[in-house]
């Protein structure tokens, strides 16, 4: 019995590490719009946070973030849905935005949305969007030459892949922009969604801290003719 006990103990911690190793991808989510006629639009990409405090001193204990692309101010939440990848399997994780935020206010900042999230009835507190997907929020502000990760949607019809490329700011330029391997740096919506099927919009930045993936902000595009690349930090609350 003590064998199998220290196994099964064993197998827990060992899967809890994959998790922790695959937190990047893991928390970042395919945001879906499903009419009444069944057609599926992919709208963006977003991702849950835990215990950001959107009002000084009041801290949300889960929350999506995302786009204000994906969530217009006239939008209607009972046709949203969240799919994230799973640990060990091609099947997704599907969530129905209602489920888990009710009839909760969206509150918008500039380019992001912010949406408090909340077991549920249909989506109980056990529920891996509750439990090993969200991010905790860096505790540490990013520095000017940092280099960070940027993960978002890459969709497909049925599965989708989770991209993440390097975000930096140019030494020579004042901009920000994206980087992948063999390619010039990316600086506009368009330069980085020129390939594949890219949904960019409410992509989560992300740090690493003691083998933990952090989140230290979300991307969002300046609305000007070349849509430029536009980073939202976190740093210990919403900026």
């Amino acid at each position: 019995m003590q064998e199998v006990v220290r196994g099964n103990t064993n197998w827990v911690e060992l899967r809890e590490q994959r998790r922790k190793e695959r937190q990047d991808e893991l928390g970042v989510c395919r945001i879906r719009r499903i009419e009444e006629d069944q057609n599926a639009q992919t709208l963006g990409s977003g991702f849950v946070v835990k215990d950001l405090p959107i009002i000084e001193g009041l801290p949300c204990p889960y929350c999506l973030i995302s786009s204000d692309k994906v969530f217009p101010s006239d939008c209607n939440i009972q046709s949203y849905y969240l799919d994230f990848r799973k640990l060990n399997t091609q099947k997704l994780k599907t969530v129905k935005l209602e489920d888990i935020a009710g009839n909760t206010h969206i509150t918008q900042f500039p380019g992001l949305v912010v949406i408090p999230i909340n077991p549920s009835k249909k989506c109980k507190r056990n529920q891996s969007i509750f439990t090993y997907r969200p991010f905790k929020v860096a505790s540490e502000g990013v520095q000017p030459n940092e280099d960070l990760l940027c993960h978002f949607v890459d969709d497909g019809q049925t599965i989708f892949s989770v991209k993440g490329l390097t975000l930096s700011r140019s030494g020579t330029i004042p901009v920000y922009q994206l980087h992948e391997v063999h390619e010039h740096p990316y600086r506009t919506y368009e330069e980085v969604t020129g390939r594949g099927d890219r949904k960019p919009y409410g992509a989560a930045i992300l740090k690493r801290s003691s083998n933990e993936f952090m989140v230290a902000g979300a991307l969002t595009f300046r609305d000007n003719d070349r849509r430029d690349i536009s980073p939202v930090f976190f740093t210990g609350k919403y900026v």
